[in-house]
């Protein structure tokens, strides 16, 4: 009987080491000013302006293809991007997008991608992206974050939006 509890209270501690230490990135998009955050535990990280196509975080900010980094009131240029290759640091890293719209980065040259999974209103590293730079993790956030207030834009206008058949004939 000890032996069964044993075994038990040993199964039942495997979950907690097997624990991922990766971070729960919190999102929300305001419709009226078209500004996206991420945020974990109340401190926004990055805010995001969909009319200017601009993340700013407190260490870099991505602005039409390039990266940039504040030092001295002025930016200077540290890295450049697409959607497909991020280049900072004299290294290249990759994104893939999936049909369905999940998205994975790596190192180029390693072999495994490192997933990003979006659930309800957060995005979560579903591996250890502790290897990953800063810089890496949030471009992917900031790709993950333009789609979702893709959709959700996509969903709000399909709601408002009137059908132009309404109303056609008047009666005079």
């Amino acid at each position: 009987m000890k032996k069964l509890i044993l075994l038990f209270c040993i199964f039942l501690s495997f979950p907690i080491f097997a624990q991922n230490n990766t971070s729960i990135y919190n999102f929300d998009y305001n419709l009226a000013n078209r500004i996206g955050r991420l945020w974990i535990d109340y401190e926004i990280l990055m805010e995001y302006d969909v009319f200017e196509n601009k993340a700013v975080h407190k260490d870099f900010i991505f602005e039409d293809g390039y990266l940039f980094e504040p030092k001295n009131d002025n930016f200077s240029e540290i890295g450049f991007y697409n959607n497909e290759q991020l280049v900072v640091d004299e290294k290249t890293y990759e994104m893939k997008i999936s049909i369905v719209g999940k998205i994975s980065v790596r190192e180029k040259g390693n072999e495994k991608w490192i997933p990003l999974k979006k659930v309800k209103k957060t995005f979560k590293f579903t591996e250890n992206s502790d290897n990953l730079p800063e810089v890496v993790k949030f471009w992917a956030l900031k790709t993950a974050l333009q789609q979702e207030i893709f959709f959700l834009e996509r969903q709000i206008y399909k709601r408002v939006s009137i059908d132009p058949a309404i109303d056609k004939e008047t009666n005079f």
